[in-house]
């Protein structure tokens, strides 16, 4: 199956710059995707956490292979998913270790170079995250509707047309959530467009 059009591409938020003053050590990004567990579909927000941020060491230099115990100056922020009972949990029998695993899996790793944009669909809020999510969905559907016109084996037409009513669904969902963030956000503001706005006696003094 081919790529989506350009055109859909373009509908999809840019990924978000990077941010200077809040990127350290703890910074939590989020991800909005969703899951379907008996029949019923709900929005998650993957966990992304900045574990380090610290330049390769080791790292192959211009030229060739640094030498033994030299680096590149180069930054580089490492991320894990916080996945309970996978990446995150009881880490010995001492009460209340709870905290990273010793072994990560690689699924669940990102890297990336400090200063440039945060990887693809990864946000520093949830809303930012669901404003992503919800044109990324509607694009993966086109481009289930594309390839039902194109392919001609039966298997595979039954397995696009099981994933496009996998996301169809998960896009009602992630409209549903957006939409109720946006109410919140906007009754937020009014009350705080109200709570700034001078009464009437301080007007009058």
């Amino acid at each position: 199956m081919g790529e989506p059009s350009s055109s859909t591409n373009s509908k999809v938020p840019k990924p978000q710059a990077y941010p200077d003053r809040s990127m350290r050590e703890g910074t939590v990004l989020y991800c909005a995707d969703t899951m379907t567990y008996r029949g019923k579909t709900t929005v998650v927000f993957q966990e992304w956490h900045v574990r380090t941020i610290q330049v390769k060491r080791g790292s192959n230099s211009r030229f060739g292979v640094q030498g033994l115990g030299t680096s590149s100056k180069t930054l580089y922020v490492n991320l894990a998913q916080k996945v309970e009972g996978v990446t995150w949990g009881k880490r010995s029998k001492t009460q209340g270790d709870f905290g990273w695993k010793s072994n990560v899996p690689a699924e669940y790793r990102k890297q990336f170079q400090a200063g440039h944009a945060l990887p693809s669909g990864l946000y520093t809020t949830k809303y930012a995250a669901l404003r992503f999510a919800v044109p990324d969905f509607r694009q993966t559907i086109a481009f289930c509707q594309e390839s039902l016109e194109e392919e001609t084996d039966p298997e595979l037409l039954a397995e696009i047309r099981e994933d496009m009513l996998l996301f169809q669904e998960g896009l009602l969902v992630l409209e549903r959530r957006l939409k109720a963030m946006q109410r919140e956000l906007r009754s937020e503001r009014a009350r705080s467009s109200t709570l700034d706005k001078p009464s009437d006696k301080e007007t009058e003094q």
